[in-house]
């Protein structure tokens, strides 16, 4: 395992940790300590794997919570067998172990993860220090609840409701799944779903429990086969007229040799790094609306950390709908009164308030010496969880970053 130190022009440290079977880079840190999922893929570069790290940096920093960015790739099929992945999840985290005991790397799960599985490679591997940050299960769910808002609102922006859009979900993992569900409630229109078999589209509308029913009793390669639905490719699937298409696969789904091809009005996405800055261009040059990954995917960072804080589900789903629908429509008035790609803008907030994050950290006032004490107690369970979830709300509502004038320009 080789250690490889790099500096950018803006003198932020990246730090990549490479094994014969992947990758860790740690972006950034915040008290020494960065967090991020570690994950399973089929190929991916090392400028890639740098690039996911400094998204989580951008998404803690917008979601004002006070962790470094980081992200693990195992290189493999996040499909294979559950005992396989198991296997090659424990021999990457001997690979890395040194960063897991003195917390420098605090690992979640991610595509081909669960948060199981790392409590299990944590156990396995006698991390003990880590072993209290595993209680959510429901990050993909959470993570979809930010995609629906964003989409509600981009919607809005452009003078159409959110219900009786028709959607594209490429991906139908944790977060593809239920964003499915979610935006069926809402009454949009699902009209295709792709996933690592293959693709299906349905024009009027696929008849979800009947879908799920289907994947369920056949398996996810049998996705071509449903009986109600014309079998596409992914390629083709992401190309299909449609108001809102939502990537929720592997990172860079639409590239410059594909993204002439799109034909949805707007981009919605749940996974990272769904598009290329060169698609990105060309995509805004027709017209698409963009939004920042890490403003929609935000939630199931912002979910298990208020999850954590004992706040119920349902409160959780409802702080996380209406405050990333309200900050995407400052984000997209923003980005039209300034004529600014929404991305522009988005990071240069995400990174302002990520360094003013940083800098409180390194020389906390008596506000942060409270929340730092309120934290641990909670960890320790010293603190009735009631009022923990009761106060908590009120800090998470403020925490996220504002899309401000101010703010973008620091």
């Amino acid at each position: 395992m080789s250690v490889v130190q790099r500096k950018e022009s803006c003198m932020k440290k990246l730090v990549s940790v490479a094994s014969p079977r992947g990758y860790l880079a740690i972006d950034s840190t915040i008290n020494g300590k960065a967090w991020g999922g570690i994950r399973f893929q089929k190929e991916i570069s090392e400028t890639e794997i740098l690039r996911m790290a400094h998204a989580m940096t951008l998404k803690f920093g917008f979601s004002g919570i006070p962790q470094g960015g980081a992200k693990a790739v195992i290189i493999g099929d996040p499909d294979a067998p559950h005992s396989d992945r198991l296997n090659e999840l424990n021999r990457f985290g001997r690979k890395i172990r040194p960063f897991l005991r003195d917390c420098r790397f605090n690992p979640a799960g991610d595509m081909g993860t669960s948060n199981a599985d790392i409590e299990y490679m944590l156990r396995s591997l006698k991390v003990e220090n880590q072993l209290g940050n595993y209680r959510s299960s429901l990050s993909g769910y959470y993570t979809a609840v930010s995609v629906a808002a964003g989409a509600d609102s981009a919607m809005q922006h452009i003078g159409k409701a959110l219900h009786g859009a028709r959607v594209v979900i490429d991906g139908f993992g944790r977060v593809g799944s239920n964003l499915a569900m979610i935006l069926t409630n809402l009454g949009a229109k699902v009209i295709g779903i792709g996933n690592s078999n293959g693709a299906v589209y349905q024009p009027g509308g696929i008849r979800l429990s009947r879908f799920v029913r289907f994947l369920k009793d056949y398996g996810p390669a049998a996705i071509q086969a449903y009986p109600d639905g014309e079998p596409l490719t992914t390629d083709q699937l992401i190309s299909v007229p449609t108001d809102i298409l939502c990537p929720c696969s592997i990172h860079y789904r639409i590239r410059s040799r594909n993204a002439d091809t799109i034909q949805a009005r707007i981009i919605c996405a749940g996974s990272n790094l769904p598009v290329t800055s060169q698609a990105e261009s060309h995509l805004m040059d027709k017209g698409v609306l963009c939004l920042p990954h890490f403003i929609t995917n935000c939630g199931g960072v912002l979910g298990g950390t208020m999850e954590f804080a004992s706040i119920p589900v349902r409160r959780i789903q409802s702080i996380i709908y209406t405050k990333i629908k309200s900050t995407a429509s400052q984000l997209l008035r923003m980005s039209e009164e300034l004529r600014l790609p929404c991305a522009e803008i988005a990071e240069a907030v995400a990174q302002n308030a990520f360094k003013a994050m940083k800098g409180r950290a390194g020389s906390p006032g008596l506000k942060e010496h409270l929340m730092r004490l309120i934290v641990i107690t909670h960890h320790m369970r010293l603190l009735p969880q009631a009022l923990v979830g009761a106060i908590a709300p009120v800090y998470f509502k403020g925490a996220i970053a504002k899309i401000s004038p101010d703010n973008f320009y620091g």
